[in-house]
């Protein structure tokens, strides 16, 4: 009866190893899915990484390129506003003169 026992004690522990074995395989597979899954994010953050790099550059050059326009539009603005005094003032010479002219007409 011993060896029975030592038998089944002996098949036991066979089975217990095999099935730690199959677990260890298992995390083993599980942990090289984890492995390639994180290089994959990794390179993805890099990509990803890369172009916001490139975004914010281009935001850069987009808004010191507004501000050069923004500029020009002042000066714009400034030599608008100047011609319209400008006319104002040739408008009521215009006025004066026309005014000159018919009191000139009368006499």
């Amino acid at each position: 009866m011993t060896t029975k026992k030592n038998v089944n004690k002996d098949a036991t522990q066979k089975r217990e190893r095999d099935l730690l074995k199959e677990t260890f395989i298992d995390l083993e597979n599980e942990l090289k899915l984890l492995r390639s899954s994180r290089r994959k994010l990794e390179q993805k953050m890099g990509t990803v990484s890369k172009h916001l790099s490139s975004v914010q550059a281009e935001e850069i050059q987009l808004r010191n390129e507004i501000s050069e326009l923004m500029k020009k539009e002042t000066n714009l603005e400034k030599n608008r506003s100047g011609l319209k005094d400008k006319m104002t003032d040739l408008t009521k010479r215009i006025d004066k003169v026309k005014s000159i002219g018919r009191e000139l007409k009368d006499i």
